[in-house]
């Protein structure tokens, strides 16, 4: 059986809370689902929060609360996650896409600022492979700032952590998310916003759900130090000649997934892997934008992350001789 690129953190607790909410008949959206998004609230200091049922609902009510509307255009990376595409569409919104730095896979400031001259109305922000990007610079070009902290949970920029910057967050749950989820998304505002038209409705996360997502919260910092101690092991034994995306400026990542850039070979690369009993696989697939058939001026550093990054398993949970296999099939990469 092969080691798994995703494993959700998992322990007997959390369990433990989700069967406390079926005992009690705590199905449906409240006082768990109420509790969870205050104590994320308040943990990043924002004013107004929800607990959605899917990224759908949670991105067509943080358009409406920016009071953003059909043809209004919106700045995001082309490696931002695929339900930015398919939201931004829905809502009749128009992308405007800033490649990422040539050294990092998050959104570059200097490819943002050109693009203020189109009247953008937001920027989305998100972290991709866990990286962090320069939230300072992006938080004073003049935009609202939608911080999409999911894959960067547990990161700091400046000594602030992910998801304290922007003027609203979102953040997915899902197997390979630091706080593990089956689905479900919390969204905030550092600040009230607008009710939005009562044409619009939007369904609550569960209680059964947000009882698991409750309970990870809890222990997000505990998470994030495993994470960082395995990233550290496997960092030591890859081979010299292979990289690895950077983190840019004073920030601190805590990565989902342990990545590598290959510059050729790719092929052969997961083909050992699988060899090797430990799954590996591209960082990015379907991204709506972005694809072999893209012009190679659509932003050249984007494009270069989709064709050269592999990601390997690296989760919080992962035992000592898992961990043993999987860093000697690092070290051992042809």
């Amino acid at each position: 059986m092969s080691l798994p690129l995703v494993r959700p953190s998992l322990r007997r607790h959390d369990f433990d809370q989700v069967l406390d909410a079926m005992v009690h008949d705590r199905l449906a959206s409240g006082e768990v689902a109420n509790t969870a998004r205050a104590d994320i609230g308040k943990s990043l200091g924002l004013k107004e929060t929800y607990l959605l049922a899917s990224v759908r609902d949670a991105l067509h009510r943080l358009m409406k609360s920016l009071g953003l509307q059909g043809g209004d255009k919106v700045v995001l990376s082309p490696l931002a996650p695929s339900y930015w595409a398919k939201g931004l569409e829905e809502l009749g919104l128009v992308p405007l896409f800033a490649d990422v730095r040539q050294e990092s896979p998050v959104i570059s400031v200097d490819a943002v600022r050109p693009l203020l001259s189109r009247e953008p109305k937001a920027l989305v922000v998100d972290c991709c492979l866990g990286f962090v990007p320069e939230m300072e610079a992006l938080c004073s070009l003049g935009l609202p700032v939608v911080e999409d902290v999911s894959s960067g949970l547990g990161g700091v920029y400046n000594g602030k952590p992910v998801g304290t910057w922007g003027s609203a967050v979102l953040m997915f749950f899902s197997p390979e998310t630091l706080v593990a989820g089956a689905g479900g998304c919390f969204l905030g505002f550092r600040s009230a916003t607008p009710e939005p038209p009562v044409a619009f409705s939007w369904e609550s996360l569960s209680d059964l759900g947000s009882a698991l997502i409750l309970s990870q919260w809890k222990d997000l910092g505990g998470f994030a130090e495993k994470k960082k101690e395995h990233f550290r092991y496997l960092y030591h034994r890859l081979p010299r000649v292979y990289r690895q995306p950077k983190q840019m400026g004073n920030g601190e990542p805590v990565l989902p997934w342990f990545p590598v850039l290959v510059d050729s070979g790719a092929k052969d690369v997961l083909a050992y892997c699988r060899k090797k009993a430990v799954d590996a696989d591209w960082a990015f697939r379907n991204q709506p934008y972005l694809n072999a058939e893209t012009s190679g001026d659509f932003c050249p550093h984007a494009r270069s992350f989709l064709f050269h990054t592999l990601i390997f398993p690296l989760y919080s949970t992962i035992s000592a001789k898992d961990l043993e296999l999987l860093g000697k099939v690092i070290s051992s990469l042809p």
